[in-house]
């Protein structure tokens, strides 16, 4: 399952806490059990690979190394400190290209402990990355994560939307270098060797898209040591909820106030609808809550769903000429041909 983003295959966000990826797994699992669908290898493999994914993210020492390194993190013998020394290195190296100064200077601050560079990293490749004959091995840069509100419009018919993150950068005061050494720590970076630049991307968001999903932009995220592959921009997608439409999975739902005299003997009415107005015929005789369904106008996607109008049906609440009112709904009331409770019972 390398390559592949945990958090998307649960269908949770990178902010969820264990509880709730707990949560979620358990749901994923009834439904895809091999005890529940015998003989289907696709809910097969696909329980597989929840089960792989919960593994790490349920994991919360697991969990923390797969947000820091990915799936190098996951390795068998996998060592974080010498990884996190060796990425260090790898940001100096490439904002500088002055790899002696690199290599002596690294012997300088861990050689008093006992440390050597060929040591360290001989997991990093078979030959010590410090020395100027050798090759740079290409390494895929970092993920930066991010995240993007988007109204409930775009995902029924997608859209483009303008996004504008932080994302790490070498330090130009010291040229990553986070300081002299030894000497005082870079003012700017504060001896982190990295500083944060606001970028803004235009970002296609696809109709169908659900609350909590994360979205991958290949290749936005940071530069890739050595000519290596950039990696990736993660954005977790949050849905503002809409003040009078409701979405329930590919399906949205309207409700409609309607007078008592359009329920009662039926009449066109406009509904706005994210594609445009639409007139619908109330059927003579509807109920609240009665619904009336438009093939095709839900949330887009590989399987357009449709819209549902609800219909809300509204009393007269003017105090104007009570004894006439009074009049008519006597008249209306003596047109029930039962008791309209008859039937209910607990």
């Amino acid at each position: 399952m390398p390559g592949k983003d945990l958090y998307s295959i649960l269908g949770v966000s990178r902010s969820a806490s264990v509880d709730e990826i707990k949560k979620v797994y358990r749901k994923l699992a009834r439904k895809y059990h091999p005890d529940v669908n015998p003989g289907n290898k696709q809910a097969e493999e696909r329980f597989k690979e929840v089960s792989a994914a919960f593994e790490v993210l349920g994991d919360p020492e697991k969990k923390k190394l797969y947000e820091e390194f990915g799936d190098d993190g996951l390795r068998s013998g996998f060592k974080p400190e010498e990884a996190r020394a060796y990425r260090q290195w790898q940001e100096q190296a490439r904002s500088t290209g002055e790899f002696k100064r690199q290599e002596a200077a690294f012997e300088d601050i861990f050689g008093a402990a006992g440390f050597n560079s060929g040591d360290i990293f001989g997991s990093f490749g078979d030959e010590p990355p410090f020395s100027g004959r050798q090759t740079r091995r290409r390494e895929r840069g970092f993920d930066v994560q991010a995240s993007m509100t988007v109204e409930l419009r775009d995902v029924v018919l997608g859209s483009e939307r303008e996004i504008t993150f932080d994302r790490p950068t070498a330090c130009q005061s010291c040229n990553g270098m986070g300081g002299q050494r030894p000497g005082p720590a870079c003012q700017t970076c504060g001896g982190a060797g990295e500083t944060t630049k606001q970028v803004k991307l235009k970002v296609k968001v696809q109709p169908g898209i659900d609350d909590g999903q994360t979205m991958r932009l290949v290749g936005q995220g940071l530069p890739g040591p050595g000519g290596g592959k950039p990696g990736d921009l993660l954005i977790d997608i949050a849905v503002r909820s809409h003040p009078s439409i409701k979405r329930d999975g590919s399906d949205l739902y309207l409700t409609v106030p309607v007078t008592l005299k359009e329920a009662m003997f039926g009449a066109p009415i406009e509904v706005p609808t994210f594609q445009g107005k639409i007139t619908l015929t109330i059927p003579p005789g509807s109920q609240s809550g009665h619904k009336l369904r438009v093939k095709g106008r839900g949330v887009g996607g590989k399987k357009k769903g449709d819209l549902y109008v609800v219909l809300d049906v509204r009393l007269p609440t003017s105090k104007r000429d009570r004894d006439g009112t009074k009049a008519a709904i006597d008249k209306l009331e003596s047109m029930y041909e039962q008791n309209v409770r008859a039937s209910l019972g607990v």
